[in-house]
């Protein structure tokens, strides 16, 4: 006999979106334009990220559901444009080194991505090796105040986690742990010099991450090898 594959594909899971979204603008008359975004929102599904489309558990479909990969809560956007006004100065050289300076700058202010933690080992015996671990109880979180190195070093409380019993899929809920939070400040200096009516020169000045804020990944989900 012949055998060959067979590729399947069919629309089967389930996700809800809900979000909080407020805007503010505000033209001031010395030049100043101020843009800000806020959004609250939370992503449930029950699509595994790892899995393609697989249920850790076969038989329950809902043993998935939860927040989804990568949600944030809440998500700041700043944006900030100042064309600074012209000094009292008239003609030559001065007026073409006072006038088209322009100061810009994009901050992003949003809260940790939820992550699942793993086991690492297929202790449900099912072969998918998705098994998350069992969660011991208690906080998992050590507290804000710490030095980046100590960050790095240990995010969060791992001693909380434990791989998963034999004939279980793991205790902890799907995206259950919410990483590093996300801070970012890029800014520009501009100054535009007309040359000609057509033609126009623009000298930039760009600083990325402007105040050299430490943001870190997401830790290792695995506890296994």
């Amino acid at each position: 006999p012949n055998f060959g594959s067979v590729l399947s594909e069919d629309s089967n899971g389930i996700s809800n979106y809900h979000a909080l979204q407020a805007s503010f603008e505000t033209r001031m008359n010395n030049g100043l334009t101020l843009t800000a975004n806020y959004t609250w929102s939370r992503s449930l599904d029950d699509i595994n990220e790892y899995s393609d489309g697989q249920q850790t558990d076969p038989w329950n479909r809902m043993f998935d559901y939860g927040p989804t990969a990568g949600n944030s809560t809440s998500n700041f956007k700043l944006t900030e444009v100042w064309k600074i006004p012209i000094p009292h100065v008239h003609g030559g050289v001065a007026e073409r080194l006072a006038k088209g300076w322009e100061i810009s700058s994009f901050t992003t202010w949003q809260s940790g991505e939820s992550f699942t933690i793993f086991s690492g080992y297929d202790n449900s015996l099912t072969g998918i090796g998705l098994d998350r671990a069992d969660y011991l109880g208690g906080p998992i979180s050590l507290g804000g105040g710490r030095s980046h190195a100590a960050q790095a070093a240990e995010w969060m409380d791992i001693s909380k986690f434990v791989p998963n019993a034999i004939g279980t899929f793991g205790s902890s809920s799907r995206n259950k742990v919410v990483g590093p939070r996300y801070f970012n400040t890029d800014a520009a200096l501009m100054k535009t010099t007309t040359i000609s009516e057509s033609v126009k020169l623009q000298l930039r000045g760009e600083a990325f991450n402007a105040f050299n804020h430490t943001n870190f990944l997401e830790p290792d989900e695995w506890l296994g090898p």
